[in-house]
């Protein structure tokens, strides 16, 4: 719940006024893989687009008696505009295939094959994930998200939490490989995950012989989360009986230095900790310009997309 009215009233307004970032490409780089898994597809299927959004980090350090959390909530993002984003990414990714010159199964083709063959949806195409408070030894990083689905390509259950650990990478290997089964031979499934955050934290613990000081910082900070984002793969062979399923993922994490919101300080609820019975606990609001937001999550996508039909067309 939002705090400290006043001063988020003041945010608004600066927010709303902030100016719109320029558009931008994201140098996303995929982690090292074998090439030739791509090797033999003629034609992509996108069963599934999925589009999480970081909507808390919360930063704890605790060490000898010293205590320190800071949480940071985003604010300004509503779940229609994440669904738009998700939209969005999915049809970029078809017209970047299409653009390349890989054929693309039609969304009713794809959604076909998952019901005949039974892979499971994620009820309402939405996954809430909500991370405060837990023990702390040293140092955490906990974060609360939202992930949806395209509208047209929805998530499949098999990768709900994937995020937070979720049922693991066998069992959403597994759905892609059944949303694959059926396909004509060469055809080749992608099921992406893209995942972006909103504040850089960090949390560290420091002694020396008079004492021990806890400390936790942040800021708000657009990135793609490369390493928590990802695409599985399933390539059809043998007359659509077989599916040779893969995954692979950006190296690292890609952030922006455009201004896309205001910090508030204070504004927003926390966990509490205690430091010799002394509360150090701090919730901030990270209040966003839509606008601004929508840009950068639009360059991210694009950048992201761009390199996963890279990494294909390579490996082709």
């Amino acid at each position: 719940m939002l705090k400290l009215t006043a001063a988020l009233s003041l945010a608004v307004v600066l927010v709303a006024a902030a100016p719109t970032a320029q558009a931008q490409t994201f140098p996303v780089k995929m982690a090292n893989h074998n090439k030739g898994y791509f090797k033999g597809f003629s034609s992509v299927v996108l069963p599934s687009y999925n589009f999480t959004v970081i909507t808390a980090n919360q930063a704890t350090a605790v060490g000898g008696g010293a205590a320190s959390r800071l949480n940071k909530v985003l604010f300004g993002v509503d779940e229609a505009a994440m669904r738009r984003m998700a939209d969005e990414a999915h049809a970029d990714l078809r017209a970047q295939f299409t653009a390349a010159g890989i054929p693309v199964a039609s969304d009713q083709a794809a959604q076909a094959v998952v019901t005949a063959n039974a892979v499971p949806l994620q009820p309402g195409n939405l996954d809430i994930v909500k991370a405060t408070g837990g023990i702390t030894v040293n140092k955490s990083l906990r974060q609360s998200y939202v992930t949806v689905g395209a509208t047209s390509a929805p998530m499949l259950a098999a990768f709900k939490s994937v995020l937070g650990g979720g049922p693991g990478v066998a069992a959403a290997t597994k759905a892609a490989e059944n949303s694959a089964k059926g396909h004509a031979d060469g055809a080749m499934v992608v099921i992406p995950t893209l995942v972006v955050d909103f504040a850089s934290m960090q949390a560290g613990v420091q002694s020396n012989t008079r004492r021990t000081t806890a400390t936790t910082s942040g800021g708000a900070s657009f990135a793609i989360r490369g390493v928590a984002s990802g695409i599985f793969f399933g390539k059809v062979y043998n007359g659509g009986k077989n599916v040779f399923p893969f995954y692979v993922r950006p190296e690292g994490d890609y952030g922006s230095a455009a201004p896309f919101a205001a910090d508030v300080a204070g504004a927003a609820t926390v966990a509490p900790t205690s430091a010799f019975g002394d509360n150090a606990a701090r919730g901030d609001a990270v209040l966003v310009n839509l606008t601004a937001w929508e840009g950068l999550v639009r360059d991210a996508y694009k950048s992201y997309n761009a390199t996963v039909v890279k990494a294909a067309l390579a490996g082709k």
